[in-house]
């Protein structure tokens, strides 16, 4: 996946939810056998559907070129098909690249985790992951040089089986506590328990980053 491809799949992620409330589901790089035909030309980055009208989603940024002449165009497209409409997000710049930071680092963040984990479960949860984004990037540099969302993150790992299925389900659940404490939800209830069983995660992949090292 590009940069670009990357920062897109990212957008989507931040707006699935509110897409999914209005009673849509998210179709993301639709092949040309599921959409219409006076769309399969353009390849739009997504579409929405389950509900009319339908809605075509395209991902454009400061400094792309041709931006206006693609949305023109998309526009015409959409002319006498009133089931339709077009519906564009707008991302940054691109960021530069991330680049992973060290082990040992990472290592001593997951410590104090667990140490905070004692009177500040909440705030624990905050560092963890910021600590798994990061032992992410160390185990697969490329597909982590961008910032992901939580549940992004979840996902990359599970498909490339870094994480087991109840590993997963963990991190998932985990990563809906944390958006809705990230989004003002401050009297979400948390136990040291939990973050206990979140760092063994994070521990796990942390073996296998140094089982590659030795080997």
């Amino acid at each position: 996946m590009t940069d670009g491809a990357s920062n897109e799949q990212v957008l989507l992620d931040r707006f699935e939810a509110s897409w999914k409330s209005q009673g849509y589901e998210l179709l993301r790089e639709p092949s040309s056998s599921e959409l219409p035909d006076f769309l399969k030309k353009i390849r739009p980055d997504a579409v929405l559907l389950g509900r009319s009208p339908k809605v075509v989603v395209e991902v454009v940024r400061k400094g792309q070129p041709e931006v206006e002449r693609k949305l023109n165009y998309l526009k015409t497209l959409l002319v006498g098909h009133d089931d339709w409409r077009l519906e564009v997000v707008y991302a940054g710049v691109y960021a530069r690249p991330l680049e992973p930071i060290s082990l040992e680092h990472v290592i001593k963040t997951l410590d104090r985790v667990r140490l905070l984990a004692e009177t500040e479960p909440t705030g624990a949860l905050l560092l963890f992951w910021g600590a798994l984004e990061a032992t992410s990037r160390i185990l697969e540099p490329e597909k982590f040089k961008n910032s992901q969302s939580p549940l992004r993150i979840v996902e990359i790992l599970a498909s490339m089986g870094h994480i087991s299925p109840a590993y997963a389900a963990l991190l998932r659940e985990a990563a809906q506590l944390r958006n809705r404490i990230i989004h003002g939800e401050l009297d979400v209830s948390i136990s040291e328990t939990q973050i206990v069983a979140l760092v063994e995660v994070a521990d796990d992949l942390i073996s296998t980053i140094s089982a590659r090292r030795i080997n």
